[in-house]
């Protein structure tokens, strides 16, 4: 028998979370002669009794030896490019609104001095 990695847990809330899914997916439970499991998902684990300087430990080999810190890097990029996007069409927004506006101005401009040219008071 081989021992594998399925879920990379460095936190303890983590272990219960991981114990509850995989049990589940591998329909764990004795219910309907299916499974092993004796005790509810996330009840019968031991990760409340890791020392924190254990979880620093585990949280440092997972940012140094694993591909969580360039997948990260990778979400900050998409979301950088998102964000500049968005400033993008801000600023279009914004220009078509000036011109839109200084569009419109310069019609109420044009109909004042009209109604001037024409003798009736302006609105």
């Amino acid at each position: 028998m081989h021992s594998n990695v399925i879920y990379l847990a460095w936190q303890p809330a983590q272990c219960k979370i991981a114990d509850i899914m995989l049990t589940n997916l591998g329909h764990g439970y004795t219910e309907a002669a299916g499974g092993f499991s004796q005790y509810p998902a996330g009840c019968s684990n031991k990760c409340d009794r890791i020392s924190t300087k254990y979880c620093q430990l585990f949280e440092n080999l997972v940012a140094d030896r694993t591909d969580l810190s360039l997948n990260l890097d990778n979400d900050v990029a998409i979301v950088r490019r998102k964000i500049a996007q968005h400033d993008e069409t801000v600023r279009t927004m914004q220009q078509i609104l000036l011109t839109e506006e200084a569009r419109l101005t310069t019609r109420l401009i044009n109909r004042r001095i009209q109604s001037c040219r024409l003798g009736s008071p302006p609105s």
